[in-house]
């Protein structure tokens, strides 16, 4: 586990899944008959970006969530990233098959069933 991982598990609670080209921090969260795990941060160096490397992030997210109950599998986005990251984002959660269903002036949510 990196020291970043260690931070953001000890601080805020989120979990971490790292390889040598990215990371993703997520939370897993329930309220009533929702278990949804969240996507809170993800990045991809940028000889590694593409949408096939994102797919395989999430489908590796999708299955921790499913391997600890979650009906829902949401993603967010930051509306302080530059617009290009947050239309590229956006792009790809679509692509993904997650819809939007929540957003505010600090971030956009899109999730789906799982």
């Amino acid at each position: 586990m990196s020291l970043y991982a260690e931070f953001v598990k000890e601080t805020v609670g989120w979990d971490t899944l790292e390889d040598e080209d990215s990371f993703t921090t997520y939370q897993i969260v329930s309220a009533g008959n929702v278990k949804q795990l969240k996507v809170i941060e993800m990045f991809i160096r940028e000889n590694a970006r593409g949408r096939a490397k994102w797919s395989t992030i999430m489908e590796q997210v999708t299955e921790i969530a499913k391997n600890n109950g979650c009906n829902v599998l949401a993603a967010q986005i930051s509306t302080s990233t530059p617009l290009y990251i947050q239309q590229r984002t956006s792009h790809l959660c679509q692509k993904f098959g997650m819809e939007k269903t929540y957003e505010d002036i600090f971030q956009i949510v899109f999730s789906k069933r799982i």
